[in-house]
């Protein structure tokens, strides 16, 4: 429709007759968060990252030597779900995550060791820059560390520890994590004591 003398008609959203307010139109949310930082990942989210740390060697669990090891690794991330429990404390996402790592272990002897490790991990949704997890999994490792815990060179590597990433932008966190990393062959070969180190690793994750 046109106004007299021949110019447009500007037509206004309707108004909310509860409030006398223009209705607005909702727009989905953007970028890796379902309602803001820490709000809980959207579905498909993927990311990237590296880490590097230490641990100091348990000899426990069947180990007669404490195994002390240095470790970097990258990892790749799919967030698997949206947000989960959304009315518990428990909200949050489930990841899965591919990880490769190499490294030494210094003591008692030098020796390397490097693998590939399949995780998951869950993303609890805290409403903070704050977002603790939980991660599991286990793989396979590559070692020349030996008698008296060791034999071979093919092993298991289950796993499994907590941590946290901090937002210091929206989608660039530092992440720092704790675990317990078992190494052995499941009876494959002996001897088969295991190696047990807990492992603290830092580093920077980006999501996308």
């Amino acid at each position: 429709m046109s106004s007299e003398g021949g110019q447009p008609e500007l037509k206004l959203a309707p108004a909310d007759p509860t409030s006398g307010r223009t209705a607005t139109f909702a727009t989905q949310p953007t970028g890796i968060w379902q309602d803001g930082i820490g709000s809980g990942f959207r579905k498909n989210t993927i990311q990237a990252g590296f880490s590097v740390g230490g641990g100091l060697g348990t000899a426990a669990f069947g180990s007669w030597e404490a195994h002390d090891l240095s470790l970097g690794s990258v990892n790749a991330g799919w967030i698997l779900t949206g947000v989960l429990g959304r009315d518990h404390f428990f909200k949050g996402n489930l990841e899965v995550i591919g990880e490769l790592f190499s490294g030494v272990e210094f003591h008692p002897h030098t020796r390397y060791l490097t693998g590939f490790t399949p995780l998951a991990r869950y993303n609890f949704a805290t409403g903070t820059r704050w977002v603790p997890f939980l991660t599991c999994g286990a793989g396979l490792t590559l070692t020349d560390i030996g008698h008296p815990d060791l034999s071979g060179t093919f092993q298991f590597d289950p796993q499994g520890g907590f941590g946290t990433h901090y937002f210091f932008r929206e989608n660039v966190a530092f992440t720092a994590e704790w675990r317990l990393l078992h190494i052995s062959n499941a009876g494959i070969s002996e001897p088969n004591h295991g190696v047990n180190t807990q492992m603290i690793m830092g580093g920077i994750t980006w999501f996308f």
